[in-house]
Formats: structure tokens, C-alpha cells, sequence
């Protein structure tokens, strides 16, 4: 009986064989790499978002506890980043902008200082969040009112299309 690499053109099926081999296996591999990318994204994205609405709780109490409730609705339309005094709550916040601009580096943050949204640019779609004051309006007056009305919290929420 021959042996396989006695026949013409074996050498060569070998090495069509392994090469459809790596490529599928490397295929895999980066269908999977890009997958978990996207997943790391999400959750550094809940973060911020978690840590921002920390940070405006914490804000929250702190004007409670001095008793600057009456200016508590205006910061809705604060930037948050800015509330941390340390600067420590994003790495990737790149400052305010005016209005929304072609210019923005991916994977980053921004609030747009003219529509109070906060902006997270990523390669499909931009993420569009706004700072939502959430209060119990006790006498109906559509208005909040620190001596009649039950205060919820702030909330940062995603803006829906």
C-alpha cells in the first residue's frame, strides 16, 4: 500500500487543509475578541452611568444637609462631571461642547452645554443621556416646592429615539 505523500498533489492538500484550518480557527477568534469588546463597552458604560448617578445622590444630600434645598431642580442642568470635585469619575470625559459636532473622539464622553445632554460617542449610534430630578409633587403645582414637596433623587437616564 502507498503511503499519502507518495500521491501527486498531497503535499499541497496538506497544506490547503491546515491554512482553511487557521483561518477558521483565527476567524473564531476575532468574532469572539470583538463580542467581548462590545461587552467590556456596556459595562464601562453602566459604570459611568452608576457612578454618575452616585455622584449626583452625593450632591443631592450634601445640599440637604446645608440646607440649600430651594437651588436643588438647577442641577439638573449642571454638568456632572464637573460635580466631582476630584475629577475622578471618568478617565474618558473630554469636556463640554456647544452643540453636537462631527469632531468627537470615539468611546468618550461629553455634555453638550446647550442642551444639558450628556453624549457617550461610540462607533454605531451616539448614547444620549439626560439628568432627570425626580420629586413627589404633594400640592400639585407642577413646581418643586422644598416645604411641600417629597424629592425622589436625580437620575441620569438614556434618552430614548
Amino acid at each position: 500500500m502507498k503511503e499519502i505523500k507518495s500521491y501527486p498533489g498531497a503535499s499541497i492538500f496538506r497544506s490547503y487543509s491546515v491554512l482553511i484550518i487557521v483561518l477558521l480557527t483565527g476567524g473564531s477568534l476575532f468574532l469572539y475578541l470583538e463580542g467581548l469588546e462590545k461587552q467590556v463597552e456596556i459595562k464601562a458604560i453602566e459604570k459611568t452611568v452608576n457612578e454618575i448617578n452616585a455622584t449626583l445622590a452625593l450632591t443631592l444630600y450634601k445640599k440637604i444637609i446645608t440646607g440649600r434645598i430651594q437651588n436643588i431642580p438647577k442641577l439638573a442642568d449642571k454638568n456632572p462631571f464637573e460635580l466631582n470635585k476630584n475629577n475622578i469619575l471618568v478617565i474618558n470625559y473630554k469636556g463640554s461642547i456647544d452643540s453636537e459636532s462631527d469632531n468627537l473622539e470615539l468611546k468618550s464622553w461629553y455634555f453638550n452645554s446647550e442642551s444639558k445632554e450628556i453624549i457617550y460617542h461610540s462607533d454605531s449610534n451616539p448614547r444620549i443621556y439626560k439628568i432627570e430630578f425626580s420629586y413627589q409633587d404633594n400640592n400639585k403645582s407642577k413646581e418643586f416646592e422644598y416645604k411641600e414637596d417629597v424629592i425622589n433623587g436625580f437620575f441620569m437616564k438614556e434618552k430614548r429615539a
